[in-house]
């Protein structure tokens, strides 16, 4: 089943292969290059994610903790943080079908 979750990078830099969108919401974490960040994802499994996302919300708040609501997009318009988790979260069902 698909699932968005929280992972890192494998030990030589790579994607690991169950993620199939993803690098989303990077948060520095205290491993060593090039694991240093959390990054967030559509995946085909949950079984080897730091975390599994149980919904929207449950992502929302995950991203509220380090992120501003708001976010300046590429043209000066104003990017809400939910509306970004709302599209990662839409993500899902793509990834059941790489």
């Amino acid at each position: 089943m698909a699932q968005i979750i929280l992972y890192n990078l494998e030990t030589d830099g790579t994607v690991p292969s169950y993620v199939t969108d993803g690098g989303y919401l990077p948060k520095l974490n205290d491993n060593p290059p090039p694991q240093d960040y959390d990054l967030v994802g559509a995946a085909t499994s949950g079984q080897f994610a730091l975390q599994v996302f149980d919904s929207e919300q449950d992502l929302l708040s995950y991203a509220n903790a380090f992120m501003p609501d708001s976010l300046l997009g590429p043209n000066n318009e104003t990017i809400l943080l939910s509306q970004i988790v709302a599209e990662i979260w839409g993500k899902k069902a793509n990834a059941a079908n790489p």
